[in-house]
């Protein structure tokens, strides 16, 4: 009986996390509820107050800088500032934060219980210990979330640093009470750190907090740039976004200080995952906008039809086919589109859904293969890709192209985008998300 009042009590846990967040260390194990507890400031008092005082302070956007006289093109690149993380937040104005996606703390399936109740009883544990760590696990999530909304990143680890190192150094919790907390829906009682850490010895629960950092990590990339071709991310919070990703990985082995070591491992591969798709969704967005501005140019993209024509297609064929093996017809296709494209002068949007077909395309006829078949296609798609471009490029350069620099350009946008949409048809198959794809060898 007790066991299914248990279960059901997760069942029916819900986060309803109210926009409150406490700067002491033990809002998230402390005597009061995981969920609602009093806190001296809030976030959104936090972000009215930065935001009337600091509206005006951001970073200039990165350009693309073009040379008239040889129609090469250079880029600005980001300005390594000295900036504290206490400031990070400051420098983001109210149309930063109205860019952002929106995004909730996923659903992640819990451990099975009956089977995880022998593992923890070696420990010293029980299962109201497992419930509390899932429950307290979310509802960091929750926190941490909420802060990145607000674009207070300086926030994340002191959230992190309250679950990981709680003041609560208690250690025996009376079944009674606790079974009395979940029936009645009361506050649960903290768990001490030796708790905390023996619980991550349990491979239920380190898979649990390995799936749910994956699916939220993706949750967070999704809520700071939504859509990596959009035009509307500032310079400013290009910069806040990269200086955030640095300090990721730092500031998650501070916080996890004298865990166990196959838990940081673990949750190290999925932050440091993170901070690598923040790093290569921001400079894809940054490619994207340089490339805006070429596109938009009528000279620019005529004299890149000129110099494309000019490129012996023939030769490229006959060296990357006999390298590469693909598809003939495909290539010739191929280049075919992409001179028409050039000469209808299309937008950044247009190219970037020719280039969603050009991938659908070279999947569509292993939608139905093993995951494994599908990721070596894709894998062999992008080599390919790269190196016939480079071919072209190889031509234009030894031609001294004019238009040399904007198809540089064009090229390294090309090849970033590629390999983002294939990474989301790949995490699409397997149903996971873009993160984890990522992790995956």
């Amino acid at each position: 009986i007790f066991l299914n009042n248990l279960l059901k009590s997760i069942a029916s846990f819900h986060i309803t996390f109210p926009f409150r967040f406490s700067s002491s260390r033990r809002s998230t194990f402390g005597s009061n509820s995981l969920i609602t507890r009093r806190t001296n400031s809030t976030a959104m008092e936090r972000g009215t107050t930065v935001n009337q005082s600091r509206n005006s302070r951001s970073s200039p956007p990165s350009t693309y800088e073009h040379n008239t006289s040889s129609n090469h093109g250079t880029f600005s690149t980001y300005r390594n500032q000295n900036s504290n993380s206490s400031s990070i937040g400051e420098n983001c104005t109210d149309m930063d934060r109205a860019v952002l996606g929106d995004g909730e703390v996923p659903h992640i399936e819990i451990p099975d219980m009956q089977s995880l109740e022998s593992y923890l009883q070696p420990l010293g544990l029980t299962l109201q210990h497992a419930v509390r760590f899932i429950e307290s696990y979310t509802t960091n999530c929750a926190e941490v979330l909420e802060y990145v909304k607000q674009l207070h990143f300086d926030m994340v680890e002191e959230c992190w640093i309250t679950f990981w190192q709680p003041e609560n150094d208690q250690e025996d919790m009376e079944d009674e009470d606790c079974a009395s907390n979940l029936n009645n829906n009361k506050a649960l009682k903290g768990l001490s750190q030796i708790q905390l850490f023996r619980l991550c010895t349990v491979p239920q629960m380190q898979a649990f907090v390995q799936n749910m950092d994956f699916s939220f990590y993706q949750v967070v990339v999704e809520v700071l740039i939504p859509n990596v071709l959009s035009f509307n991310i500032s310079g400013g919070l290009t910069l806040q976004i990269r200086n955030f990703a640095k300090s990721l990985e730092m500031q998650l082995k501070k916080a996890m200080h004298g865990a166990p070591d196959v838990i940081q491992k673990k949750k190290l591969v999925a932050v440091r995952t993170l901070a690598q798709t923040l790093r290569r969704y921001t400079s894809l967005n940054h490619l994207a906008s340089a490339a805006r501005s070429v596109l938009q140019k009528p000279d620019q993209i005529h004299q890149m039809l000129q110099d494309f024509n000019r490129v012996d297609i023939a030769s490229v064929q006959d060296q990357a086919g006999w390298i590469c093996d693909c598809d003939s017809v495909l290539v010739s296709n191929l280049q075919s589109d992409f001179r028409e494209n050039l000469q209808k002068q299309k937008s950044l949007e247009q190219w970037a859904e020719w280039m969603e077909a050009v991938v659908d395309q070279v999947l569509a006829k292993y939608h139905n293969k093993p995951y494994s078949v599908l990721a070596d296609v894709s894998k062999q798609f992008l080599k390919n890709w790269s190196f016939y471009s480079s071919m072209i490029i190889r031509d234009l350069t030894l031609r001294s192209a004019q238009s040399f620099g904007s198809f540089h350009l064009i090229r390294l946008l090309f090849d970033e985008y590629l390999l983002y949409l294939v990474e989301l048809r790949l995490a699409k198959a397997c149903n996971k998300p873009v993160i984890y794809v990522m992790t995956q060898v």
